[in-house]
């Protein structure tokens, strides 16, 4: 085994706060996103929207503004997704 460098734990620390981040992120998009794909949602609807979208913003760690956008854009298309998929369903 090799022991790590104080730069080599200050990456491995830093890579989970990036995707805590990335939740977050998208977990703000993602109850946006469940708003707008359907404007009458219920508060269940806000719930698996954000739910959603956070679990797509930690696939997308922020490390800066660009990938902050990223995140909440990606939980903007997952809540509504998630929604969308759910009115469909529903439909039929």
């Amino acid at each position: 085994m090799k022991e790590l460098n104080s730069n080599d734990l200050q990456q491995v620390n830093g890579g989970v706060l990036a995707n805590i981040a990335g939740a977050i992120g998208g977990g703000i998009g993602g109850f946006y996103g469940a708003i707008i794909a359907s404007p009458s949602a219920t508060g269940f609807d806000i719930i698996k929207g954000t739910f959603a979208g956070a679990l797509v913003g930690t696939l997308s760690p922020v490390n800066g503004i660009r990938s902050g956008v990223l995140a909440v854009g990606s939980g903007v298309v997952g809540g509504a997704a998630i929604n969308l998929a759910d009115d469909v369903a529903n439909a039929f």
